[in-house]
């Protein structure tokens, strides 16, 4: 159940990523050139199936004008959400 989870968090900040990406019309190509990443990379960030990494956070928030919070700004109703089902309420 655990890492189901995890895939969903991925798959959210990966949604993050994609919609400013896509905001500062940057390329998959040059958002993994500023990260020193492939293109494919990038798209394994984007669809969830990688997790970003926490030291390519700093350079990913940089290039894509975002906060570390910004990327989870969808946290708290998530975390309630987790909390209630995993304690049953």
């Amino acid at each position: 159940m655990t890492r189901n989870r995890d895939r969903l968090i991925d798959k959210k900040i990966g949604s993050v990523i994609r919609m400013q990406r896509v905001k500062l019309r940057m390329s998959q190509s040059d958002l993994g050139n500023s990260l020193g990443v492939t293109f494919q990379q990038i798209q394994k960030y984007e669809n969830g199936g990688n997790a970003v990494a926490s030291t390519r956070i700093p350079a990913l928030c940089q290039t894509l004008e975002l906060s570390p919070n910004d990327l989870l700004v969808w946290a708290p109703a998530w975390t309630a959400s987790c909390r209630s089902s995993t304690l049953g309420l």
